[in-house]
């Protein structure tokens, strides 16, 4: 045990342990620094006024908290994380094999998490309030069973993630095989997500703003609300499936000529509206687009036949067109109280069921 209540605690050589070191530097200006050597145990823990900054460890576990500063850890091999608190510093911690989240990290109000390892298993909470998370894993995958808290997530894997969330933005990406998979408790703003070759999936509380999603490979992308509205800018499964199902409506996020729904199969489901606000563009062969009441507008862009195998609103036009030379056959298209208006450019239409229900028109 090494302690200062008043002023610093410096590690300037190697500091060796079979079990288990504890640094402690609790006065109001106290910190915990290392300049030379390697701590070397097989536990840390620590206490500090201000900030701790350990920059060559090798342990297995770590614990620790400071009352206002950051805390700076980087670790050579797996290491597993009991514990961490900054009491509104920023954390830092890089392992060179697996880290592990076992205890709590906060952050207090709002300093930044940033977590890196070969592979990332958060098991606990990690909490930044209004800062900012950043989780890296690699080689390997990030699985979080733990509750990510903060402003804007950023996570990077070689392979799949796992993430349960409680933030503003995500912008997560993968750079070989793995899907990511994301449950949001309300709110999400989708900045920037992509897969390698894996699929998507987001399911939120809130609305989901889709800005841009891509999922690579044999990868397909499913978006479902159970509170609100979803809004899709750019969301690619190009050659498989995208299925966006909501409890509000389905719209475009911003307004603007490219397609914003880019795939073979396209699976709509909806309450309130389909494109009811403007038209949603879209590139596919297969859709169907179902809403339990609400306008639904579609402006699809194929050179290949295209297929509409389920139209259906309750109170609400349909309005559907097809561009881009593809002829399009449509199974059934129905409203219980609105008008429905089908046209394709430049090649045949097919249709065999079509009800506009109410005073509705066909055309």
């Amino acid at each position: 045990t090494a302690g200062d209540t008043l002023g610093y605690v410096n590690l300037a050589g190697d500091v060796t342990a079979v079990d288990t070191v504890v640094l402690t530097a609790d006065g109001g200006n106290g910190q915990i620094s290392q300049t030379g050597g390697t701590l070397t145990a097989n536990s840390l823990s620590f206490s500090s006024g201000d900030s701790v900054s350990l920059g060559s460890l090798a342990v297995s576990t770590v614990t620790g908290t400071t009352v206002g500063g950051n805390i700076g850890l980087a670790n050579a091999g797996a290491l597993e994380i009991l514990g961490l608190d900054s009491g509104g510093g920023d954390i830092d911690v890089m392992a060179d094999l697996s880290l592990t989240v076992s205890g709590v990290i906060g952050s207090g109000g709002g300093g930044t998490i940033a977590l890196e390892g070969s592979s990332l298993a958060l098991d606990s909470a990690v909490n930044a309030g209004l800062g900012n998370v950043f989780l890296t894993a690699n080689a390997g995958d990030i699985a979080c069973a733990g509750l990510v808290t903060g402003d804007a997530l950023t996570a990077d894997a070689a392979m799949g993630i796992v993430l349960n969330t409680s933030v503003n933005s995500l912008d997560a990406s993968t750079s070989a095989a793995g899907d990511i998979t994301v449950a949001e408790t309300g709110e999400i703003v989708l900045v920037d997500v992509d897969t390698a070759d894996g699929s998507i999936a987001v399911t939120a509380g809130g609305r989901i703003t889709a800005t841009d999603l891509a999922a690579g490979g044999a990868g397909d992308v499913a978006l479902a609300t159970t509170v609100g509205d979803a809004r899709v800018g750019n969301v690619r499964a190009e050659g498989n499936q995208i299925s966006v199902t909501s409890t509000g409506a389905i719209e475009e996020e911003g307004q603007d000529a490219g397609a914003d729904l880019t795939a073979a199969v396209l699976d709509l489901n909806a309450q309130t509206g389909i494109g009811a606000a403007g038209a949603i563009e879209a590139a596919a062969t297969g859709i169907s687009a179902d809403s339990a009441n609400g306008k639904i507008d579609l402006n699809n862009s194929n050179a290949s036949a295209t297929s509409a195998t389920s139209l259906t609103t309750g109170t609400g036009d349909i309005l559907f067109s097809q561009a881009g030379g593809g002829p399009l056959s449509v199974t059934a298209a129905t409203t219980t109280s609105g008008n429905v208006e089908i046209d394709v450019a430049g090649a045949d239409l097919a249709v065999e069921t079509v009800t506009a229900g109410g005073a509705g028109d066909v055309s």
